[in-house]
């Protein structure tokens, strides 16, 4: 007698395949290989991006230096020399007989603006190369103001040693290459220039100094001296005064 018998394994093998796709398992593995296979575009767009940020930093960089970095200003301060005196007594142990000894020796005296007005023009604009762009401005500073009578006695300095045909305007700033044309100040009516002082130390890495020539303030001033001056800078980012 004859029977038929149905491929019951075969159907049990692909109820089982079937099911393992359905399962969750399945499902988390799937969801795994999506997810890094959209991740190796998305690396990629963020290399590209970051190294669009780093050219994008160079050429600021290299506009910047050449056209002009951050800009301070300090100043300007009035610069008084005058003379003090050292004495000292020495003993010569065999005779003692005592010898007073004079050393004379130049110190300063800073004034600063009793009053101090600034007015600043600033125009920005970008400068571009290839696909990238960096701001950049250009400044005009006006300042004006006045310095008050030195207090010498506050500073237990005697006014006849106070070199009066010797005093200068002085005013730091952190670049030199930035500055337009000549930085001039107007004092009591008079005009100066400024100039830029050398640095003692070539390793110095302090701001650099502006100083006019020796000014003669015609004895000790009897009231406030009026001054105004101004000055042109090309710059990036930052101007603090």
């Amino acid at each position: 007698m004859e029977t038929n018998q149905s491929p019951a394994p075969q159907y049990q093998q692909d109820k089982t395949d079937f099911s393992f796709m359905q399962s969750t398992t399945a499902r988390v593995i799937m969801v795994g290989l999506l997810t890094l296979v959209l991740l190796i575009p998305l690396h990629y767009v963020k290399s590209i991006i970051y190294e669009r940020s780093l050219l994008q930093e160079e050429v600021s960089k290299d506009i910047t230096e050449k056209w002009g970095s951050n800009v301070y200003v300090y100043g300007p301060v009035l610069k008084l020399p005058y003379n003090v005196v050292n004495t000292t007594e020495v003993v010569d142990p065999a005779t003692k007989k005592i010898t007073v000894q004079r050393a004379v020796y130049t110190d300063y005296l800073y004034v600063f603006p009793e009053e101090l007005n600034v007015n600043s023009t600033v125009k920005t604009f970008e400068k571009h190369r290839s696909n990238y762009e960096a701001a950049v401005f250009n400044t005009n500073l006006k300042l004006t103001g006045h310095y008050p009578v030195p207090d010498l006695k506050k500073h237990n300095i005697a006014p006849e040693n106070v070199d009066w045909q010797k005093a200068a305007i002085v005013m730091n700033t952190n670049t030199l290459k930035s500055i337009k044309g000549t930085v001039n100040i107007i004092l009591n009516g008079e005009n100066y220039t400024f100039e830029p002082l050398a640095k003692e130390n070539e390793n110095e890495t302090a701001d650099a100094v502006l100083q006019t020539g020796t000014i003669s303030l015609a004895g000790a001033p009897a009231a406030g001296m009026p001054f105004e001056m101004s000055v042109t800078y090309d710059g990036s980012e930052q101007l603090g005064i």
